[in-house]
This record gives C-alpha cells, structure tokens and sequence, in this order.
C-alpha cells in the first residue's frame, strides 16, 4: 500500500538521502542526522498524504461501502491508519 507512494517520490526521498550520504563523507555527524530527519520527515508525509493523492489509482468505493462508512475516501474511516505512519532513524 505504501511502497507505490514512495516509489513515486523517489526523487524527492533519494535526494535527501544523497544528501545524508555526502554528510557522512565529510564526517559531519550532525549533517547526516539532519539530512536523515528531513528524509524520514519526507517519507512519512509522502505516505500519509497517499491515502488522498490522486495518484495513487485506488479504486473508487461503491455506493453501497460509501454509504455504509458516511465517506469515499478510501482506507480512511477514523483517520488512525494514516495518522499511525511514522518514521524511525535507528542507529546501528
């Protein structure tokens, strides 16, 4: 579900990283956790706003789901789906 919407901001994410990486050749810790914030940042507003991008060709929802859930978003009932989403910088 998530792996298309980073797919298709890959520029935007692997530019952060390359970023990150240049940092890490410099010795710049700081850089490099930094670069990495924006990065994770980047990707989890990419993923969150999946859910209401028109990109990402979701079928629509019949008539009959959408009256049932009061909504035609899909995957979206209470929000606690998309709000769950969060990014995690572990080092190793």
């Amino acid at each position: 579900m998530l792996e298309p919407a980073i797919l298709h901001h890959r520029e935007q994410i692997s530019d952060l990283l390359q970023e990150a990486t240049a940092a890490a050749f410099d010795g710049d810790k700081q850089g490099v956790a930094v670069a990495l914030e924006r990065a994770g940042v980047q990707g989890q507003n990419i993923a969150q706003g999946w859910f209401t991008n028109s990109a990402n060709d979701w079928s629509e929802l019949k008539k009959k789901t959408i009256k049932r859930k009061g909504s035609e978003q899909s995957l979206i009932d209470t929000g606690e789906l998309r709000k769950s989403i969060r990014y995690k910088i572990e080092k190793k």
